[in-house]
Parts: structure tokens; sequence; C-alpha cells
């Protein structure tokens, strides 16, 4: 049983969040000038492109290479 109704489980499958849901929650996130966020699991980059301006931010994205547990910079 799959965990998206009317899609069947695949090992493979990409599920990401809609770029109009992202930008409902941040604009919840009590985001500062200069705050530092990363973007854990970019995937297709909805969250990471639509941070705000005034933020500092990075990414990591498995599918890249770009292992999350292996990142040592501060992030708030």
């Amino acid at each position: 049983m799959g965990f998206v109704k009317g899609r069947p489980e695949h090992p493979n499958d990409k599920v990401y969040t809609p770029v109009e849901m992202v930008k409902e929650i941040l604009e919840r996130l009590p985001l500062k000038p200069g705050d530092m966020v990363l973007d854990a699991s970019a995937g297709a980059n909805a969250f990471y492109d639509n941070y705000p301006d005034f933020v500092k931010k990075d990414r990591c994205e498995l599918d890249e290479g770009i292992n999350f547990f292996d990142y040592n910079n501060h992030v708030d």
C-alpha cells in the first residue's frame, strides 16, 4: 500500500513538497536576517529556492553526493 493516495509504492519513488505548501511553511518560520538555514534533503529545491533573500542558505542532497551526515557547518 502506497502512502500517497492513488499512487503505487515503488522503492525509487520520490515525492516532493508542493511549492505552494513550502511557501506557507516558510511564512510561519521565525527567520531573521543573517540566519543560516540548511535544506538537508533538497530534492527539487522547493525549500532552497524559496528561502527569503535575507537568510544565508545551503543544501544537501544525497542523490547528488552531498550527504547531510557529512555536513559540519553551523546552521540556525
